[in-house]
């Protein structure tokens, strides 16, 4: 490495045209670029998360997480539907078809 360093030292012409080739490389990479601002993505699952204070497990289950499953069952569309209770908490996970 000490080697290349002496060497672009000693021939100054020789580094100044390395600078310019990378400098010149990068314009030519940076229009070629392909730059998204608002990338298109394809949503293939939809998450529900339910919050319900003092509540176990069993009773997330029954009071929103069942009534939101069959509510949603009949839609097209679904591939489908994971769902999780924990205490005083529900999510429902739905996959949709593409």
């Amino acid at each position: 490495m000490k080697d290349l360093i002496a060497w672009f030292t000693k021939n100054y012409v020789a580094s100044n045209l390395f600078v310019l080739f990378v400098i010149i490389g990068g314009i030519l990479v940076l229009s070629s670029i392909k730059i998204e601002i608002f990338p298109e993505t394809e949503l293939d699952q939809i998450s529900i998360s339910i919050r319900y204070e003092g509540a176990s497990p069993e009773e997330v289950e029954e009071s929103l997480i069942l009534p939101i499953e069959e509510a949603i069952s009949g839609l097209s569309g679904i591939k489908g539907i994971t769902s999780t209770a924990k205490e005083g908490y529900g999510v429902v996970i739905i996959d949709v078809i593409k």
